[in-house]
C-alpha cells in the first residue's frame, strides 16, 4: 500500500525514488540489519545461516562474515562427525553431539558479545578454509 502525503490540503503521490526504495526488498533489509544481527541469525539452523549469508552478500560486514564462516565449519564438522561416529559406536555420536553443541554455544555467545571468538583448536581453520564467505 503506497503512502500518500498531504501538503496544504493537496494530496501528493509518493516520489519515484521512494517507490523504487519500497520495491528493493532485500537491499533495504540488508542495510538495516547490523553485522551482529547477521552473526546471530547465522546460528539459527541451516536456514538462518543461509539467510545471514544472503544478507551479508548484499552488504558485506566482516563481523558477520567471521561468524558465517565459523558456523559453516561447525555444521560441517557436526554432520561429518555424526556419520563417521555412527559407523563406530552410537555412544560416540552422543559425545560428538555434545562437543558440537558446546562449539555452537561458544560461537553464539561470541556473536552476541560483539567479540570475534574462534572455536578452540579448529576455529582458525574455518576462517582460512572459508575465506570467500
Amino acid at each position: 500500500m503506497e503512502q500518500v502525503s498531504r501538503v496544504n490540503g493537496m494530496q501528493q503521490m509518493p516520489s519515484v525514488e521512494n517507490h523504487h526504495k519500497h520495491h528493493q526488498g532485500t537491499d533495504i533489509m540488508s542495510d538495516k540489519i547490523s553485522g551482529k544481527a547477521k552473526a546471530i541469525i547465522a546460528h539459527i539452523t541451516l536456514i538462518g545461516w543461509i539467510v545471514a549469508l544472503v544478507l551479508n552478500m548484499q552488504k558485506r560486514d566482516s563481523y558477520a562474515s567471521f561468524y558465517i564462516r565459523q558456523y559453516l565449519g561447525i555444521m560441517i564438522c557436526g554432520f561429518v562427525g555424526n556419520i563417521v561416529f555412527s559407523m563406530i559406536h552410537n555412544s560416540l555420536v552422543m559425545i560428538w553431539a555434545i562437543l558440537v553443541l558446546v562449539a555452537w554455544i561458544i560461537s553464539l555467545v561470541g556473536a552476541i558479545s560483539d567479540k570475534e571468538t574462534e572455536i578452540p583448536y579448529i576455529g582458525s581453520y574455518f576462517q582460512n578454509w572459508f575465506k570467500g564467505l
